[in-house]
């Protein structure tokens, strides 16, 4: 399975586990401790393989975080193992979204914590696909479940 195909599963079915056993993930509980109404989240992180799982409260996958280049203790991913195309300029990402019909959104250059970036996002199906952009380069790309209707 690629990891876009995890998204939706439940934290302990099977596949996930395997997943997780796979690349030696520890699988991090945070709740809402300063009792703020926040929903507790569930994170795995596999640095060494350059992604990132993101559980919500119910222990349902709902984003993935694909590490194209190196950065905050992550490895760049395998594009392999991710399950969508990885586009070399946001020009090229807008070109897919536009041909998919599905709706787009994008920056073309903002400033977001030190860093001068753009994005490109879109969903496809069940899932958004955010692009991130440094200024050279693809740098993150972002899987996750599309809002219900």
């Amino acid at each position: 399975m690629t990891l876009v195909e995890y998204l939706g599963l439940g934290l302990k079915d099977d596949a996930v586990l395997e997943l997780l056993e796979r690349y030696d993930i520890e699988v991090i509980y945070r709740f809402d401790r300063l009792h703020e109404n926040t929903p507790d989240e569930y994170t795995a992180a596999a640095r060494g393989a350059g992604f990132e799982l993101c559980f919500d409260e119910q222990q349902v996958l709902q984003t993935i975080f694909c590490y194209v280049a190196p950065r905050d203790g992550f490895a760049a991913v395998d594009p392999a193992i991710v399950g969508a195309p990885f586009f070399k300029t946001p020009a090229d990402a807008k070109t897919a979204a536009a041909q998919g019909g599905s709706d787009l959104q994008y920056n073309d250059g903002m400033e977001f914590l030190g860093r001068r970036l753009s994005w490109v996002s879109f969903e496809l199906g069940e899932h958004k696909r955010h692009y991130e952009y440094s200024p050279k380069t693809l740098s993150l790309v972002t899987l996750s479940l599309a809002k219900p209707g």
